[in-house]
């Protein structure tokens, strides 16, 4: 092969894992973050485990970026952003815009792993998420417990949990039908890892309904209802309100009984949408691939990772939500089939 070099764009796990499997390959990979530290958001994500692993895989993230930056085939460019992509497959012509100055690079291929955007918060104000004292996204609650360490130091004085799933999924009125897939999953872990160190806290988790991914799932909800007594309420809160009083008001109606129920906690942790990455059109546009009609980026056809254009290859959350072990998955099996493509040309 003339051409060695490799363009991946996007840091997180997908694309240290595409960057890291295309290296080990003989690659030379242009490595491309618009922001100024490699790993993404799963980068701040805290460690769920309690006495045992939880298996939610955000060392993994950490481990790879470690890789990632001890690896000589691969070169890094931060605060950076693809600004013109020509050519064709095999021998893509790419002009990356860096704080250096506009650097031009010759690719075989391309990656796309470009993340995601959780929901903005506006689009669902009446749950108060950026506005109302008490109430923060499931990603804040993640990032304070990765920076304090314990769920005491980050949120002293706090006994009462609410958390509140498919906030801006599986929404009509948003245009976003689908489901993200990975929320129940890190709600149930988070809520565990309070309850292991607040073990008189009072945890409750309102959801449409469990969505059980993975294969020790039923298990794992056991010990939640049973062991740490973590309340699942189903029903969807319509209102969270807390004048006149001083906790969180949240205000429901409970699908199993049909009655409206009102309750306070002390916080609300809302599990938002994954949804695309915020300049992912311009991006689409730039390389010239099309975008599904949520808006992700769209493979050429089920089980195949290249984009709507040949040679330029999608992987992670940007071609929709999916969780740190599945990002890690696709990312390789992308690799794999971009060699393969390359070796039939």
């Amino acid at each position: 092969m003339s051409n060695n070099n490799l363009l991946v764009i996007g840091s997180g796990i997908a694309g240290l894992t595409a960057a890291q499997a295309a290296a080990k390959n003989g690659f030379t990979v242009h490595l491309v973050e618009k922001d100024g530290v490699l790993g993404g958001k799963a980068a701040t994500y805290a460690c769920k485990a309690t006495n045992n692993c939880a298996k939610c895989s955000a060392c993994l993230v950490l481990q790879a970026r470690a890789a990632v930056e001890a690896e000589e085939g691969i070169k890094v460019y931060l605060h950076s952003r693809v600004s013109r992509c020509g050519g064709q497959p095999g021998n893509y012509q790419v002009q990356l815009k860096t704080p250096a100055g506009e650097v031009e690079i010759q690719v075989a291929g391309i990656i796309v792993a470009a993340g995601f955007s959780p929901l903005a918060p506006e689009k669902r104000g009446e749950l108060g998420l950026g506005w109302q004292r008490g109430v923060i996204s499931a990603l804040e609650l993640e990032q304070a417990l990765a920076r304090e360490g314990k769920f005491v130091k980050a949120y002293p004085g706090v006994q009462k949990i609410g958390f509140v799933q498919c906030v801006g999924s599986r929404d009509l009125a948003l245009g976003n039908e689908y489901c993200s897939q990975v929320c129940c999953m890190y709600a149930l872990r988070l809520a565990r890892k309070i309850k292991h160190e607040l073990p008189d806290s009072e945890i409750a988790v309102f959801y449409m309904d469990i969505q059980t991914f993975g294969r020790s799932f039923d298990k794992y909800l056991k010990e939640i209802e049973e062991v740490a007594q973590i309340k699942l309420v189903r029903g969807i809160p319509a209102k969270v309100f807390s004048f006149p009083y001083e906790k969180v008001t949240v205000r429901y109606t409970d699908s199993l009984s049909g009655r409206v129920e009102s309750e306070q906690f002390d916080l609300l942790v809302l599990s938002t949408a994954i949804t695309p990455e915020n300049e992912l059109t311009e991006l689409a546009q730039t390389l010239g691939i099309e975008q599904n009609r949520f808006g992700f980026l769209a493979n050429l056809e089920p089980g195949n990772y290249q984009s709507s254009k040949k040679g330029i290859y999608v992987c992670g959350t940007c071609q929709g939500p999916k969780s740190i072990s599945d990002s890690i998955a696709q990312a390789r099996a992308v690799v794999g089939q971009l060699l393969t493509d390359l070796a039939a040309r």
